[in-house]
């Protein structure tokens, strides 16, 4: 009897045949091609660079395909908490010594005399607005030149008034209001503020309350700073002066009255927690973020070398003490006291009354 041929699983069978024969050979030429095609993973440095290659094994301990990172250079931190490396982008500045005796953030006191004659400008040759002087014949450093005008412009723009006297920069005040003694005066960096009355001719001490709060509440966007707080008077050894006010530079300023810092207070935080070796302290102010850390003199007088990142605006205080501040600027959108707005003040809030020890013609 003969076998009757089953043609349609015969068919079946070669159709499933021929359908794996080309499953594979898409396989080989698509998958396998694409697999043979993967970029080879090269060994790099962290700047991009790439290293000598040879079939040597690493003497490291690491794998063929493993980054290579060079030895780190020296720490350095962008924040109050975090440190980290930068290998690159960094420069050396060689400071001289005298230095150390210069610049916005040095602290004059009965310990610490001044001991150098400081760049200033006589308000004869200033073209400002909006606030009194008893003589155009006062100084102030150049330090502060552009900070003290641009302050009392805002602040007669926010309120109206410009009646807010400069009694006293680097003079020694006649009036007994103003008798304390205050070595930093010879700095240059430093205001003392009356408030001038047309009606009497005469001045009264600045309190900054009133429609004069807008003064402490608003200058340190200006690089101002109320030098000595009545609650600081242990640190500072200054009762408490409502009417002396102290340049030290928009950064310092914004941090030393948001943690309700004296000057003593801030260049010892600095001196003990943010050198160069350890956290960097990281300000946002004015727009603009800056990186500020202290490095020592070096002993017996010589010029101290410190590194600086390029490519930013770097600026070198001293200390008056041993040491320096070193302030690293990268710009923002904005610059400093641009917004600073306040509302005016209710007119039924102005306090007029005035009582003074002279008399005195204004800007003579």
């Amino acid at each position: 009897m003969r076998r009757r041929v089953d043609y349609g699983s015969l068919i079946f069978l070669l159709v499933f045949l021929i359908v794996g024969i080309f499953a594979v050979d898409f396989v080989r030429r698509h998958i396998w091609r694409d697999m043979r095609k993967q970029p080879e993973i090269v060994s790099t440095y962290t700047d991009g660079t790439t290293p000598p290659q040879d079939d040597s094994e690493p003497v490291d301990g690491t794998t063929p395909n493993e980054m290579l990172v060079p030895p780190p250079s020296t720490t350095v931190s962008t924040d109050t908490t975090n440190a980290v490396s930068t290998p690159v982008g960094n420069k050396t500045i060689s400071v001289p010594a005298s230095q150390v005796y210069s610049g916005s953030l040095i602290l004059v006191d009965s310990a610490h005399p001044q001991k150098q004659t400081p760049e200033t400008t006589a308000f004869l040759n200033i073209a400002y607005d909006h606030f009194r002087l008893p003589t155009k014949n006062l100084t102030i450093s150049n330090l502060c030149v552009d900070s003290i005008v641009k302050m009392f412009n805002d602040f007669y723009q926010a309120t109206g008034f410009g009646n807010t006297m400069v009694y006293a920069t680097m003079n020694a005040p006649t009036a007994a209001a103003y008798s304390a003694v205050i070595p930093e005066r010879m700095t240059g960096l430093s205001i003392d503020l009356a408030v001038w009355d047309d009606a009497v001719s005469s001045h009264s001490p600045f309190t900054g309350t009133d429609m004069f709060a807008w003064i402490p509440q608003h200058c340190a966007e200006y690089g101002y700073v109320l030098r000595f707080p009545a609650d600081k008077a242990e640190i500072t050894g200054q009762p408490g002066c409502t009417w002396h006010y102290r340049y030290v530079g928009v950064p310092h300023a914004s941090y030393m009255t948001q943690q309700k810092l004296c000057l003593e207070e801030y260049l010892e935080l600095l001196k003990n927690e943010h050198t160069y070796e350890k956290s960097h302290l990281k300000i946002e102010a004015g727009g603009d973020t800056y990186e500020v850390y202290y490095v020592p003199a070096k002993a017996g007088g010589s010029a101290t070398d410190i590194s600086v990142p390029e490519n930013c605006e770097v600026t070198v205080s001293g200390d008056n003490i041993g040491g320096f501040i070193i302030t690293v600027r990268q710009k923002g959108n904005s610059s400093a006291g641009s917004d600073s707005t306040a509302p005016a003040p209710d007119a039924q809030q102005q306090n007029t009354t005035t009582t003074s020890t002279e008399r005195i013609t204004p800007d003579e």
